[in-house]
């Protein structure tokens, strides 16, 4: 059986925007560094069998990174989601929803940010 495991992982300025930036299955957490040092920490989901580990290059994601993907692809509709389960009942009924769910990803990344999840 394969398992869902959303991961984190650093990747360089050029090869975020050449590979990562374009496609919604990746998730921009953080920049870091600067000039040549400079890079991107992308989250993404994997899908891992019985006994596999997650690839060294990668991180298992914090539960509030989690909640802050979850509310983007919630907002845009993109799936899979990290809390699929829960939210795959829930619809966005209306341009309210949809505002309330904006602003609370904002006030979500904030946090983060006061916290230095996101730098």
């Amino acid at each position: 059986m394969v398992k869902a495991h959303w991961v984190k992982k650093e990747v360089g300025s050029a090869d975020y925007k050449s590979k990562y930036a374009h496609h919604s299955s990746y998730y921009k957490l953080s920049n870091f560094g600067r000039g040549r040092e400079a890079g991107i920490e992308v989250g993404f989901v994997i899908g891992l069998k019985e006994g596999e580990d997650i690839p060294r290059e990668c991180v298992e994601m914090s539960e509030d990174e989690l909640r802050l993907v979850q509310l983007d692809r919630e907002l845009k509709n993109i799936f899979p989601q990290p809390f699929e389960v829960v939210v795959s009942q829930k619809t966005i009924r209306d341009e309210e929803d949809k505002l309330n769910i904006e602003s609370e990803l904002m006030k979500m990344k904030e946090a983060l940010k006061q916290s230095k999840i996101i730098r």
